[in-house]
């Protein structure tokens, strides 16, 4: 019998969807996506990534690039797909991009399909290279400090420009853009 934190390939079909879980989580995370997934004619493959599955202490030590290097070893395993999806959950979001990032061809892979973005956590990221732009939501719950959050992540990419735009949580649906509750917060 498979243990939760197992990695799991379900299903046969010619399409593939790898599923990557998030940090410090385990294959269980994705499992019920895959069942569907699988239930719906797909091939599933949901990887253990290093130092996942048991207890945290198992994280002492990896590396991102161990954690890259798994989650590419794991997309090379569907090589003869007809077509790959990727899914992935909080970290393994991440690294569904930094997949997503590159072609496979020369590896033997068709181009992805599609790529499906999970969080579950209350920091998302959404970014316009283009225009050279990023936006991030932050929010948070209880007394927690979101500018805290927002000191250290300006810290470590150092943005050319910053602002702010605090939405009170539980008001957002009553608010206007002309009413006071939300404030921008000079840096």
């Amino acid at each position: 019998m498979a243990r939760p934190a197992d990695p799991f390939a379900l299903g046969d079909g010619p399409d593939a969807c790898l599923l990557l879980h998030g940090l410090t989580g385990s294959p269980a995370e994705m499992r019920p996506v895959g069942e569907a997934l699988a239930g719906a004619g797909f091939r599933a493959v949901g990887p253990v990534l290093p130092g996942h599955g048991t207890t945290p202490v198992d994280l002492y030590g990896v590396t991102r690039g161990d954690v890259i290097r798994a989650a590419e070893s794991a997309l090379l395993s569907l090589c003869g797909a007809r077509r790959i999806f990727l899914c992935g959950l909080s970290m393994g979001s991440l690294l569904v991009i930094h997949l997503a990032a590159r072609s496979w061809a020369d590896k033997g892979l068709p181009d992805f399909s599609a790529i499906a973005l999970l969080a579950e956590s209350h920091l998302s990221l959404h970014a316009w290279p283009e225009l050279g732009y990023v936006a991030l939501d932050v929010f948070t719950c209880g007394q927690a400090d979101p500018q805290k959050i927002m000191s250290s992540l300006e810290k470590h990419f150092r943005p050319k420009e910053t602002a702010y735009l605090k939405i009170p949580r539980g008001r957002a649906r009553e608010a206007t853009a002309s009413e006071a509750v939300y404030e921008v917060i000079p840096k």
